[in-house]
């Protein structure tokens, strides 16, 4: 299955790096940044999970204003969520079980896509929210509307 993950990522012209046997890594342009992008793979726990990680970190300051404001994007979201490491690393982890699932080029699609639009879209707002004075709720009731939109709907994704 880790073949039809690297087929994909080939087939779009996307460079990665084997960080380890289950570990992928490479980053990308989106519309609002650059993301450094990771792919966990495990045959054994039937796991694939692919994560987009912002650019920037969050000040010490900002820790539980942040905390807050993922959490109340991620109430709204169906599927995948916004995350922050204890050093203020923001990303966005989109995770699927595949027992009894075929990891298709559309699945592997949904899932990479999907995520990097969710980090791309929210982006500017998490970097406004902590940086400027936009308040929780601006930013939720802006990102509603276009998180986790289908593939076929995502902005355009370059190398």
């Amino acid at each position: 299955m880790l073949t039809n993950i690297t087929d994909y990522l080939k087939n779009n012209g996307w460079v990665y790096s084997e960080k380890s046997k289950h570990n992928l890594i490479f980053s990308i342009n989106g519309n609002n940044g650059i993301y450094h992008c990771a792919v966990d793979y495990s045959e054994t726990e039937l796991l694939f999970a692919f994560i987009t990680y912002m650019g920037i970190r969050c000040p010490s300051d900002k820790t539980i204003e942040i905390l807050e404001l993922i959490n109340s994007i991620n109430t709204t979201l169906l599927y995948s969520n916004f995350e922050m490491s204890k050093s203020g690393h923001i990303k966005c982890r989109t995770c699927i079980c595949f027992e009894d699932i075929t990891l298709t080029e559309k699945v592997i699609d949904n899932i990479i896509l999907r995520n990097i639009n969710n980090i791309d879209v929210a982006a500017p707002f998490f970097t406004k929210y902590m940086f400027g004075n936009i308040s929780q709720q601006e930013v939720v009731k802006a990102l509603f509307p276009f998180l986790e939109a289908p593939a076929s709907e995502t902005q355009e994704i370059s190398e």
